[in-house]
């Protein structure tokens, strides 16, 4: 199994980034800006949450021989494109106007099918000793599933749910309306969003759970 993250690692961005790339850009009209917003918001969010999360605060780290530090120097492309690819084949109608229904029902979707696929293969990655992580669960002696039950449903499950909903609203506000106006204003805004909603949501789900914030380490020290 470690075989494979180790393949996978480098063999997904190389497909899912063209493969994204292209699909976007044919469903919304070949406006390359748009879909540089898109995939901009899983991809940095993969970048700034993890490499905190590994360099800094120390809570988990990837085994792989090559890393900056801790974390892995494409992670963002391996997370983000892959993230793009399934949200835009379970997303439908995408030529159609925009409703508040359709918002709602695309955050929904994208946030339970991102929750599942992240848990799934966070939990074999961590039985396959290709990711360490030390948080509570891990310190108390608990298997791969329970150790990533503790983040991955409620991060994950938001993140897909702000990019479900992030992506009707900008294709309403971009594409119907013709706001380009609000283009960096929205790119801004929009990926400080993606990386601080799930954050905060993860931060209080582990309060709840565990009566700490979830951003300790118990990493034995060397």
């Amino acid at each position: 199994m470690s075989l494979f993250f180790s393949i996978y690692q480098f063999l997904c961005p190389l497909i899912a980034l063209p493969a994204t790339w292209y699909l976007w850009l044919d469903a919304f009209g070949w406006r390359w800006d748009f879909v540089v917003l898109i995939l901009s918001l899983p991809i940095v969010s993969s970048y700034v949450v993890p490499g905190i999360g590994t360099n800094y605060l120390d809570i988990w780290e990837f085994n792989t021989s090559i890393k900056l530090g801790k974390f892995r120097p494409q992670h963002g492309f391996v997370f983000g494109t892959a993230t793009a690819l399934i949200v835009f084949l379970c997303m439908d109608q995408t030529h159609l106007p925009v409703t508040i229904s359709s918002v709602i029902r695309t955050a929904f979707v994208m946030g339970s099918v991102i929750a599942f696929w992240n848990w799934f293969y966070d939990a074999l990655a961590i039985e396959a000793g290709f990711i360490q992580l030390y948080n509570k669960v891990w310190a108390e002696g608990g298997g791969p599933a329970d150790i990533t039950m503790e983040y991955a449903p409620v991060y994950f499950g938001m993140h897909g749910f702000i990019y479900g909903a992030e992506i009707r609203i900008l294709q309403y506000l971009l594409i119907e309306q013709g706001r380009w106006d609000l283009y960096w204003p929205l790119f801004i805004g929009c990926n400080i969003i993606t990386i601080a909603i799930p954050t905060l949501c993860y931060m209080a789900f582990s309060w709840v759970r565990l009566g700490e914030n979830g951003l300790q380490t118990y990493r034995p020290e060397d």
